[in-house]
């Protein structure tokens, strides 16, 4: 019978941490736990799968509510997992359950804890306008947004430049792809892409 790093798994799912120990549980159980389980998206990288097909570098919307479907563990280090939106579309995930040295080797997938939580954001963030929601959902930004809203939609920044003067607190968040964000007291006053 094929195995499943199920502690792991579930480790990553109620805590947001990965583990470094893990211990084998049999496939039967680890369905049993966390098949048709609702969870929320937490990126809108996906693979989309119809049929016996599979369209590989699609996107979706962040912080959907999902559904497992499936799950199949394909190697020692990586597991796919299958999900379903309200719409009915199927996405593929493939899972990194542990890294070597601290290491995200990304031809493995993609670190469970990025992709996935049991906890609805809505929830969590209940002060969040749906407009600013649809725009998190979206990956956009717009002038006025706090920080934790822009952080929720690009996520971190790879760099926070910060100037305080006497009346003012001015930071400049710089991602990967060279935009920039401008925040003056917490909030967003420009963006550059």
């Amino acid at each position: 019978m094929r195995k499943i790093l199920l502690l792991a798994l579930m480790a990553v799912f109620s805590t947001g941490q990965l583990i470094s120990q893990y211990i084998l549980y049999d496939e039967i159980q680890a369905r049993s736990q966390l098949l048709n389980k609702t969870v929320y998206l937490l990126t809108k990288d996906c693979h989309v799968k119809n049929g016996t097909d599979v369209e590989f570098g699609k996107t979706s919307q962040k912080f959907i509510p999902v559904v497992i479907t499936d799950l199949k563990q394909v190697s020692k280090k990586q597991i796919e997992i299958y999900v379903r939106t309200a719409t009915g579309i199927n996405y593929l995930y493939k899972v990194i359950l542990y890294k070597k040295n601290n290491e995200l080797n990304e031809s493995w997938g993609l670190d469970l804890k990025n992709i996935f939580s049991f906890d609805n954001p809505k929830i969590l963030y209940p002060n969040i306008s749906d407009i600013i929601w649809e725009n998190i959902k979206n990956e956009q930004v717009q002038i006025g947004m706090s920080k934790q809203e822009c952080t929720l939609s690009w996520g971190e920044p790879k760099t926070i430049n910060k100037t305080t003067t006497i009346n003012n607190i001015h930071e400049q968040w710089v991602y990967k792809s060279d935009s920039y964000l401008y925040f003056d007291n917490g909030f967003l006053t420009a963006i550059q892409n």
